[in-house]
């Protein structure tokens, strides 16, 4: 099957005719199709797949690149994660152009394309990715295949950031660490690192002191003396 279908693709003929006979009108009438062109053959299926054959063209959409994705379904069985393939070869092709375009600052249009031709019949059709998620379908239609939750450390208050002991003393490192004078902030920073101190958490408050020295604007002489006279006085030493 594989030979069959990847020898056949790589004339040019009938890759125009496939083409043509399948993708919707919209796509077509933007496609110039002597820009075309096969850009690679088999590629490893990162779900493990051997029954799946990917055949990338690309070809402009007006003067917008664009990549056609193929994947053959040989198998007799139609496969129901087939839909999570696509995907993942989808945002596969799109990684790899960022990585040989690191300054690019658009991405092309992939689209993927499953061809079947198995025995039975493939009754998938109308299932998407949500379908496969297993939780509360009220969290699934919120969150499933949405956008990143987006933590902006930089705004959010100190008072919310400090509401936990373990966490707090990162989020405070973490949002200050590019502060152009860090010993400023050091006051909050220290204010967590005492209550750690006081539950002997010598691990934590050694890895930030590590962290902010290797990546803070602050001298270690000066962090050093600023802790001990601190940590001090917080401890009523």
């Amino acid at each position: 099957h594989d030979k069959f279908f990847k020898d056949l693709m790589k004339d040019s003929r009938v890759a125009k005719e496939f083409f043509q006979t399948h993708l919707p009108q919209d796509l077509q009438a933007v496609i110039q199709w002597e820009s075309l062109t096969l850009v690679s053959n088999d590629q490893i299926n990162p779900l493990g797949s051997e029954f799946v054959t990917d055949v990338v063209f690309s070809v402009l959409l007006g003067d917008a690149l664009a990549y056609l994705l193929l994947m053959v379904d040989h198998q007799s069985t139609p496969q129901r994660l087939m839909l999570f393939r696509s995907e993942n070869y989808r945002y596969g092709a799109i990684a790899n152009y960022i990585k040989e375009h690191p300054k690019t600052k658009t991405v092309p249009l992939v689209i993927p394309l499953v061809i079947y031709h198995g025995r039975r019949p493939w009754n998938y059709e109308k299932e998407d990715l949500k379908s496969f998620v297993s939780a509360p379908k009220e969290l699934v239609e919120k969150y499933a295949f949405k956008p990143f939750i987006f933590i902006n450390l930089r705004k959010e208050e100190d008072k919310k950031l400090t509401q936990y002991l373990y966490a707090g003393i990162m989020h405070l490192a973490l949002k200050r660490i590019f502060a152009k004078n860090l010993a400023i902030y050091l006051r909050d920073i220290l204010v967590q690192m005492s209550a750690l101190d006081q539950k002997r958490d010598d691990e934590i408050i050694e890895s930030v002191i590590k962290y902010l020295i290797n990546a803070g604007d602050v001298r270690p002489e000066d962090l050093y003396h600023i802790v001990e006279t601190e940590l001090s006085h917080e401890l009523g030493a």
